[in-house]
């Protein structure tokens, strides 16, 4: 049987408050990346912030990139990674 593949969409999102307006940009599984839709994310620490608008959404994908692989091997090849020297 074949194994069914999500699509990912990179999304902006805002998210106001009585007083601020907050952006941001993830990847959204595909079927909840339409303008206009509200989603609810997941924080950092584990709690949910509801309320996000989707305000743009980009062409989906099979697999969005992995951020952290490619800082990853940014590093490695400018020599981020290397530790650093003491001394002055």
């Amino acid at each position: 049987m074949k194994r069914k593949t999500t699509r990912y969409a990179p999304c902006q999102l805002e998210c106001r408050t009585a007083t601020t307006l907050v952006q941001t940009t993830t990847w959204l599984p595909a079927r909840f990346a339409r303008v206009g839709q509200v989603v609810t994310l997941r924080e950092v620490d584990g709690t949910w912030s509801r309320d996000w608008t989707v305000c743009s959404a980009g062409r989906s994908s099979d697999c969005p990139p992995d951020v952290h692989r490619m800082i990853k091997g940014h590093r490695k090849l400018t020599g981020d990674a290397m530790p650093r020297r003491g001394g002055s």
